[in-house]
């Protein structure tokens, strides 16, 4: 947890969320649950990040993976195993900035979930709550033991999305740096894929790279 980065501003709220997640990524793909073969294809590329990013990991999920980011990690294995999770594949991006002084680079994970079908994918989806415990849980990111919230954004101006996609904030503090990312979770054949954004990007910005991800990979989940 120590190489989550804290940095401070006078009424503003730290983003760099991912740090202590990636002491967790030496682990993934291992344990009983094993990796499937997700194409890296299936998370982001630069074209789908629209910006200056650059790659600081990767790599594949397994059901484990995520229920150990719960308090309970064995009840949440049991609740991903019996929504038919499988596994699946992430990347973790950072914006490039330039010489200082300079704001907080913005930061993007994106995933991608595999399924046993495109009905448990879809419906994985439909029944996400804003309930940040759980959602904490769906992708390869770290929140604050402290105190949590969740909202579901309304999505009113995202038409190349895949129906049923939907979008929360969540936020999070103490102890250890303040939280606050968005993320966007769209179905697309028996996939789940998902883009979490922080460092001053918001919920357009995510929205924006699912549409350029989901539409280039609507050919892939064809295929599988």
């Amino acid at each position: 947890m120590d190489s989550l980065v804290s940095i401070r501003r006078p009424g503003a709220i730290s983003r760099l969320w991912l740090g202590a997640a990636l002491a967790l990524l030496a682990a993934c793909g291992s344990g009983d649950e094993g990796a499937v073969g997700v194409p890296a294809e299936m998370a982001c590329n630069t074209n789908d990040l629209g910006g200056e990013f650059h790659l600081l990991t990767e790599g594949e999920v397994s059901v484990r993976n995520l229920a150990d980011l719960a308090d309970d990690a064995g009840g949440r294995a049991r609740e991903l195993r019996l929504a038919g999770l499988r596994g699946g594949r992430f990347s973790y991006w950072e914006e490039q900035v330039g010489r200082p002084p300079f704001d907080l680079p913005a930061q993007a994970l994106c995933q991608a979930l595999e399924f046993g079908s495109e009905a448990e994918a879809g419906r994985f989806v439909r029944e996400l709550r804003a309930e940040p415990g759980k959602l904490a849980t769906t992708a390869m990111t770290w929140l604050p033991r402290g105190q949590r919230e969740a909202e579901e954004v309304p999505l009113t101006t995202a038409p190349a999305l895949p129906a049923g996609a939907r979008a929360f904030r969540i936020a999070a503090n103490g102890p250890g740096p303040d939280v606050e990312l968005y993320a966007v979770f769209a179905p697309n054949g028996r996939y789940v894929q998902s883009v979490h954004v922080s460092g001053g990007r918001h919920v357009e910005d995510a929205l924006a790279m699912m549409e350029s991800l989901a539409g280039r990979t609507r050919i892939l989940t064809a295929a599988r």
